[in-house]
């Protein structure tokens, strides 16, 4: 497939603005004895594309309440109609969310239940896929040295994400295949733990922070945060993703205005100065990784795991030009050598 000509900071010539969306969605609702993980998260960045190096940028953040856990999501749906009728006239859309998306047909599986018991979840192909190009690159490099992700099964897809995907595609928001990939309103699955370890094999983490620490930030529940802490925890995860996403200094703009929206939140102060750890947390950095990938695609630093022998089971992308892969997503380029 020929790609589309691009200008410097990676627009289209026929799509000179780009809405970029991060999702961290409760594929569930949420626990029902956990207030705090109720919430669906989103992150927005409005590009658009001028005559200079870096486009002009505006961005949003937003916590969705889930009354009665939303089953149908309803409230969610909702939630992110407002966003894109704020800017309808957006040429191009790239909406990335930490959810399984994409399955083969499994008659034989049962609905899936927020608590699956053994065998009624299964791994899809690109799970797979990704786990044993994931062991051999880790081999490569000494070892995982605790950045490797743990693979939740991916198959059968969450009822609550099944009806997400429905209204988004009444939406016009396809879902992506190597087919499409040029289309300019697009939903992508991201894998924030997969960008996590991609951010390390791609030497974006300083050598001496351990995986620990940048995936410190889910280890903080019944921890009351201080404003200081909760800025350590956020750059620590999500500094690395800056140069993946094509427009570092805008990067950094962004965790600045994302870390005023979080510090002001009244949903997770305890009191004035204080926060607590916990979903509230972990919800917000998972969509900041979800956008930096939506934006590394958008702008031509992206790859994605696929089977080619199984490519309607799943795929996975993430940010940065991981060669590895097999399957390189690099300025509209199509390099399938998987």
């Amino acid at each position: 497939m020929k790609a589309k000509p691009t200008n410097a900071v990676g627009f289209t010539h026929d799509a000179p603005s780009l809405l970029c969306i991060g999702l961290d969605i409760a594929w569930f609702g949420g626990s029902a004895g956990n207030r705090d993980s109720q919430y669906d998260c989103i992150a927005a960045a409005h590009l658009t594309a001028g005559t200079a190096q870096t486009p002009q940028m505006r961005c949003e953040f937003s916590r969705i309440a889930l009354v009665d856990r939303d089953p149908q999501a309803v409230l969610l749906l909702q939630a992110l109609t407002d966003l894109l009728r704020r800017y309808d006239t957006t040429t191009r859309i790239i909406l990335a969310l930490d959810a399984p998306v994409q399955t083969a047909p499994r008659p034989h599986l049962l609905p899936r239940i927020a608590l699956p018991t053994k065998g009624t979840v299964v791994r899809r192909a690109s799970e797979n896929h990704f786990s044993r190009h994931r062991q051999r690159i880790d081999k490569i490099a000494g070892g995982s040295a605790g950045w490797q992700p743990n693979i939740q099964p991916g198959a059968p897809l969450a009822p609550r994400v099944i009806s997400l995907l429905q209204g988004l595609q009444q939406q016009g928001i396809s879902l992506w295949t190597l087919g499409n990939q040029h289309d300019n309103r697009l939903l992508l699955e991201c894998f924030p733990a997969e960008a996590i370890w991609a951010m390390k094999r791609l030497g974006q983490y300083h050598a001496k922070l351990s995986a620990e620490e940048v995936k410190s930030y889910k280890k903080q529940q019944g921890k009351a945060l201080t404003a200081n802490d909760v800025r350590s925890l956020v750059h620590a995860a999500l500094d690395a993703f800056a140069a993946s996403t094509g427009q570092p200094m805008l990067w950094e703009s962004l965790l600045e205005s994302a870390l005023t929206w979080m510090l002001a939140d009244e949903t997770w102060q305890t009191k004035p100065g204080l926060y607590r750890g916990g979903k509230l947390l972990d919800d917000v950095v998972d969509t900041m990784i979800c956008l930096a990938t939506a934006m590394s695609y958008a702008l031509g630093h992206a790859h994605v795991w696929r089977d080619p022998a199984h490519a309607d089971d799943g795929h996975i992308i993430g940010p940065g030009l991981l060669l590895d892969s097999g399957t390189v997503l690099a300025k509209g380029a199509n390099d399938d050598r998987s």
